[in-house]
């Protein structure tokens, strides 16, 4: 059993290895930009507490706080139809 976990371990890390390899794309044409604008988003959170004898449940919110976001989509100009996006600073 503890075998086939190692292997199992093993064959997931090297896995996990090699699609971090993949290489960025250098050259392509635009296809597409998105702005997002900064906002907040309120999301409430049911928590379940006991005292011992009895559950209770309280809704709790979270503020979710989200700045400007700049994205633009590039595809490959080498014939591979590769496309990527990529999340950029305001300068780009």
């Amino acid at each position: 059993m503890r075998r086939i976990f190692c292997i199992i371990l093993a064959l997931t890390t090297i896995l996990s290895l090699l699609t971090a390899c993949k290489s960025k794309l250098k050259n392509g044409e635009v296809y597409d930009k998105e702005f997002t604008e900064a906002h907040t988003v309120m999301t409430i959170i049911p928590v379940t507490t006991s005292n011992g004898k009895s559950f209770s449940t309280i809704m709790i919110p979270y503020n979710y706080y989200y700045e400007d976001d700049y994205a633009i989509s590039i595809k490959a100009d080498d014939g591979s139809g590769e496309e990527t996006t990529y999340h950029v600073s305001k300068e780009v």
